[in-house]
Order: C-alpha cells, then sequence, then structure tokens
C-alpha cells in the first residue's frame, strides 16, 4: 500500500507540473495580438452578430480538442510506465 501512495504522489506532482507548463502556453496564446486582432477585425465587420458567435464556437471546440488529444496521449504515456 505505501508504494501505491508513494506512486501517486509522483503522479500528481507530475501532472502539476505538467499543467502548470501547458497553462503557461495556454494564457499566451488566449492573449496573443493575433487572435486579439482576430477578434476587433471579427466585431468590426458588417456581419458581427454571425462571426463573433461563430468564431468563439470554433476557438473553444478547437481547445476542447486540443486537450482532449493531449489528455488522451499523456494518459496513455503514463499507463504505459506504470505496467
Amino acid at each position: 500500500m505505501g508504494a501505491s501512495v508513494g506512486l501517486m504522489r509522483i503522479l500528481k506532482a507530475t501532472m502539476g507540473q505538467g499543467i502548470a507548463e501547458v497553462l503557461t502556453y495556454g494564457i499566451a496564446v488566449a492573449i496573443s495580438l493575433l487572435s486579439m486582432a482576430a477578434v476587433i477585425l471579427l466585431l468590426f465587420s458588417s456581419r458581427a452578430k454571425v462571426n463573433g458567435p461563430a468564431f468563439l464556437v470554433g476557438w473553444m471546440l478547437t481547445l476542447a480538442v486540443v486537450f482532449t488529444v493531449v489528455y488522451l496521449v499523456w494518459h496513455q504515456r503514463i499507463r504505459r510506465t506504470c505496467s
């Protein structure tokens, strides 16, 4: 039982470090100038009421897909090292 507790601590520490690294890049992408410029251009376009929500939905779907792929790859890697 002691070995499994130690392994869980290591996994939690590793996951915390991984989340911190990914979160840093995520914040950088979220506030990048290119995304801000795209939002400004969308909001000042003639079809802003359609383009704005479409951009937001696309952005959220893209983030969800990227998060899911990264999580699945990381989870498979952890599963291989534990077995």
